[in-house]
């Protein structure tokens, strides 16, 4: 009988997961669950680590009733310690009280399950070879009422426990718990309902947690071809977060999991075809594309409620015919649905030519913002001077995201040196007016940091699908005319990008946000390649007398202020 009730859960699970359905549902013993989501807990909230000793640990929510539940309960007096401890002494763990409970279903939210004691013998085994080789993966807790909770990684500390020794772990904030798509259907199924007491005062703490906290939407584009926009993304929500407010993001960028915009770093720029071939075209997505952006923020407005929405962190406004339409709709769609929330731009740039109709749609946007930060003195001027708008001064937001302190590594042996396109470069006007002149102008630019540093090994380096591309042609150029051609670093996601910062001497780029994270990483000598407005108001900032510790204590002021209005 038990092997068709494994057979049974095993085959309902399967089909929910090959269906994407994740379904809730109660028996006598609790709250159960087919096809566990993943957690959707932000990335970035696993950041601070620290040093526990596991007997500090207490078992976290299950969703058990009371006559079952293990909330509360010691690790040092847990199920799972005590199956690991018979195991490590060599005992026969066929009748623990984990090997039971996870028979009955009443371990955790799975259901019932006849699992072979062998099996858990080996598991075993290999988290101690993991856990000897320093291999093992942070547990994840959260501290609620002064007690520290485990959210996932029960085996772990109990085996660590065993071994009387202390383990690293993620310790998050107990708030972002309650917002656990697992935690909080389960909550549903217990609410109203007779014998969860004790699972129901835990969740009730962690809500009222949340309740005494500042809710702010963050909107911003996220997963896009551009590095810049998910160091802006992240860093707006770690802000935020760190200054004890409560932070979601609306990726923009990214609805139902599907990109507006989609990466492709093969080829050239000649080679490859327009995004967009007519302006019809770029009307009609532009239309479809905002009314399904506004769908995907007016959910997240209607299933939450916000003190602030926060707009920004390095958007440029600017007459280029996508952004005034975005940040209008923005605007509109936030004060329809939450009238009482305060609209903030934080930490914009502004541009001084605009089309009569995209001046008119970022003034009505403008209109509805209650405080708007801007990142540079020439911004604040145009704001002034085109709108008649008065603002706040502060930095780009990803100044936030870095240490700022030049490492002392021995192994920087790379400069990087970042090409854009030409018809960026063309369209400014502040370079050259031909291609052939403005790779020739990089090529001395290479050529002198190679002067510079001549123990160092260049390579170009680009963080936008576009500028990768511009890579190519460079090479291509140069090979034609010179016989010469530099490695590409890959750098096409964060991870990569910042692999290869640890290794530079020196960085050059056009792209702000890639000096910024240069800077971030420590790298020992930066260089703003100016080619726009933009980067010539932030080779402002960057001069005599930069300290990027006085910048992000200008933006952890200015989120202060703006939760405290």
């Amino acid at each position: 009988m038990s092997d068709l009730k494994n057979c049974y859960h095993l085959f309902r699970h399967r089909f929910y997961k090959l269906c994407g359905i994740t379904r809730v549902k109660t028996n006598r013993y609790g709250v159960k669950l087919y096809n566990k989501v993943g957690s959707d807990l932000f990335p970035e909230l696993f950041s601070r680590r620290e040093e526990i000793a596991p007997e500090e640990v207490f078992l976290g929510f299950d969703g058990l009733k009371d006559e079952y539940t293990l909330l509360d309960v010691p690790m040092a007096q847990s199920p799972h310690f005590d199956m690991i401890d018979k195991i490590a002494k060599g005992e026969d763990i066929s009748s623990c009280d984990y090997m039971l409970r996870e028979y009955r279903g009443t371990l955790d939210g799975r259901f019932g399950a006849d699992v072979l004691p062998k099996s858990h013998v080996n598991a075993c085994r290999k988290a101690e070879e993991k856990l000897a080789a320093g291999e093992t993966e942070p547990p994840v807790l959260y501290r609620l009422n002064g007690r520290l909770y485990v959210y996932d990684g029960k085996h772990r500390l109990a085996l660590a426990l065993q071994k009387k020794m202390k383990i690293e772990c993620f310790v998050i904030d107990a708030a972002h718990i309650a917002k656990q798509s697992y935690v909080a259907m389960m909550f549903k199924k217990m609410k109203n309902r007779a014998g969860y007491l004790q699972n129901s005062a835990h969740i009730k703490s962690l809500l009222s947690l949340i309740e005494g906290k500042k809710r702010v939407l963050v909107v911003n584009r996220n997963r896009t071809e551009n590095l810049g926009d998910y160091a802006i993304a992240q860093s707006m929500v770690k802000l935020f977060t760190d200054r004890g407010a409560v932070a979601d993001l609306a990726e923009l960028s990214d609805v139902n999991g599907k990109r507006f915009v989609k990466t492709d770093y093969s080829g050239s720029s000649r080679q490859s075809k327009p995004r967009l071939s007519s302006l019809k075209r770029n009307r009609l997505i532009r239309a479809v594309g905002l009314r399904v952006i506004n769908n995907s923020l007016y959910q997240l407005l209607r299933s939450s409620k916000y003190d602030k929405v926060i707009i920004g962190g390095g958007e440029l406004l600017q007459s280029n015919g996508v952004f005034p339409s975005a940040l209008d709709s923005w605007t509109r769609v936030s004060r329809r649905r939450q009238p009482s929330a305060k609209i903030i731009l934080f930490a914009v740039g502004a541009t001084s030519v605009f089309t009569p109709k995209d001046k008119k749609k970022t003034a009505r946007a403008l209109g509805r913002a209650d405080r708007v930060y801007v990142r540079d003195i020439a911004s604040q001027n145009n704001l002034a001077e085109v709108f008649g708008v008065g603002s706040e001064l502060i930095c780009d937001v990803v100044f936030y995201s870095g240490s700022g302190r030049e490492s002392s590594a021995s192994n920087r042996t790379r400069i990087l040196y970042g090409i854009t396109s030409f018809k960026r470069v063309k369209r400014y006007g502040m370079l050259s007016d031909a291609e052939e002149s403005y790779f020739e102008l990089c090529r001395k630019e290479i050529e002198g940091l190679i002067e510079q540093f001549p123990s160092a090994q260049p390579a170009l380096f680009y963080t936008i699908t576009d500028d990768y591309r511009a890579c190519v042609d460079f090479n291509k150029a140069m090979q034609e005319r010179f016989r010469v051609s530099y490695p590409i670093a890959d750098t096409a996601v964060p991870e990569k990008l910042r692999a290869a910062y640890d290794e530079a001497v020196c960085v050059a780029s056009p792209r702000m946000h890639g000096c910024i994270l240069a800077i971030n990483s420590g790298v020992p000598k930066v260089i703003p390649i100016i080619i726009s407005p933009k980067m010539e108001a932030f080779g402002s900032v960057y001069s005599d007398g930069f300290s990027p510790e006085k910048l992000r204590r200008m933006l952890v002021d200015a989120a202060d202020e703006v939760l405290g209005l």
